[in-house]
């Protein structure tokens, strides 16, 4: 059964607290809002993309002033945009409720079928790319409890897309693209529904193996998940937000005043700091301390808010209209006061794995410490021999990273570890050259 929305867009400065508003009506923009999906994806406050049923995507290049209609019909007749993925103004992915998977790669002029097996899904729920090359795809089983979940990878821009989870974890997202989320190429989240009892599972290595995390300690269900690396990661439902600092190993839950659903949750990405925004149907809520505590923006609570997404800390994308009306509008607030953002203070020392995993010639390492202290890493070889020490010094309580760059040395496997604190953490990584 379709649903029924309006799509916003909304900008703002920083996080803030309002007090007045402005709505305007961007009707006669291109839109054919009878066309409208609920897929929406934004490159910055310039470029974004909304899927459409009837096999037509609606792209705006300034800002929502003027939104073109592009129809793709005639590459792939009647399919409903599910998700879409902008990684840059040109290029485009749409995943489709009839199974497909369609790119752009000239901003929506022309489109082209990059997957349809209907032999192993009928039904493409999520697509992210993390840029024109790599990116994850997820379609429903074909039989629920017989079949699994079809998670699809591509390193090619689209070119293959290949099956590679091969374990039985989980049948369906339940609302499309809401319950599944990677973080990158090898870590991603899915909350299993249908199941019972419902799971919520977290791969390491890109989607071939699904281990069940400690989600079922909150006992409820999630009606929409996002992480923001590995550790970090929301789940909302009604007017209940979890929240886990550890990648799904414990779990905390505090309550916020909005009795909707949980449709959205989008991470407000700034220079030294961190701040989450989820929408409810009627509310969008923020947090600056990691979901401690939160403020809410009631002034769409009529319009019914579907899905949101922020390319910058200044502007958010929205989509609305459930129970209402569709329509296109945009909205301009004057600020009142700003939500301070905080750094992020985790509640463990913790070592995430390296990535890209296998690398080459350089990878990344993130770590968090729960307070200021002496912080070592070294690198060492499979004899245990020094390679090098990337960080050894006093570090504040927070969330880490540095990057190892592995130039001179030869392929091979390779351990790092973190000394902080009286405790120590090691980790294997992989050069490949």
């Amino acid at each position: 059964m379709k649903r029924y929305f309006t799509i916003i867009l909304i900008t703002f400065i920083s996080i803030p607290v309002f007090s007045q508003y402005q709505w305007v009506d961007q009707t006669n923009n291109g839109f054919n809002n009878n066309s409208i999906d609920y897929s929406i994806d934004a490159y910055d406050s310039l470029n974004a993309v909304v899927g459409g049923y009837y096999s037509q995507a609606f792209i705006t290049t300034d800002g929502g002033n003027n939104w073109m209609t592009y129809d793709f019909s005639t590459v792939a007749d009647s399919q409903d945009a599910i998700d879409a993925s902008m990684p840059d103004p040109n290029h485009i992915w749409l995943a489709t409720e009839q199974g497909m998977i369609l790119n752009s790669t000239n901003g929506g002029v022309s489109w082209q079928i990059q997957f349809n097996d209907t032999n192993i899904t009928k039904n493409m729920d999520y697509v992210e790319m993390f840029d024109s090359t790599n990116g994850v795809a997820m379609g429903d089983a074909l039989t629920f409890g017989a079949t699994s979940a079809v998670i699809l990878k591509t390193t090619d821009g689209g070119a293959h897309w290949n099956s590679v989870n091969t374990q039985s974890f989980g049948g369906w997202s339940g609302d499309e693209w809401r319950r599944i989320d990677f973080v990158n190429m090898n870590v991603g989240y899915f909350f299993e529904s249908g199941g019972n009892p419902q799971k919520l599972y977290k791969t390491t290595d890109g989607g071939a193996h699904w281990d069940t995390t400690n989600y079922s300690q909150v006992d409820t269900y999630s009606m929409v998940l996002k992480f923001y690396d590995e550790n970090i990661g929301f789940s909302y439902n009604y007017d209940k937000i979890h929240y886990t600092l550890d990648g799904g190993d414990s779990w905390t839950t505090v309550s916020i005043n909005d009795q909707g659903w949980g449709m959205d949750i989008a991470f407000i990405k700034k220079a030294g700091s961190f701040n989450v925004a989820v929408a409810g149907n009627g509310t969008i809520s923020f947090s600056a301390d990691t979901g401690k505590t939160w403020t809410a923006d009631s002034t769409l609570k009529e319009k019914g808010i579907y899905a949101i997404r922020y390319p910058d800390s200044k502007h958010a994308w929205a989509i609305t209209g459930i129970g209402g009306p569709r329509g296109v509008w945009y909205q301009k607030y004057d600020v009142v006061a700003d939500l301070k953002s905080r750094d992020i203070i985790p509640d463990k020392f913790t070592l995430s794995q390296n990535y890209p995993n296998p690398f080459n010639p350089s990878t990344k390492i993130r770590y968090s410490l729960p307070q200021k202290g002496f912080v070592t890493i070294k690198v060492f070889d499979m004899l245990g021999r020094d390679v090098t020490n990337l960080i050894n010094e006093e570090q504040n309580a927070g969330q880490h990273e540095v990057n190892f760059k592995a130039n001179n040395l030869p392929s091979g496997i390779y351990f790092y570890r973190i000394t902080a604190g009286g405790s120590a953490i090691t980790k294997k990584m992989i050069l490949l050259k």
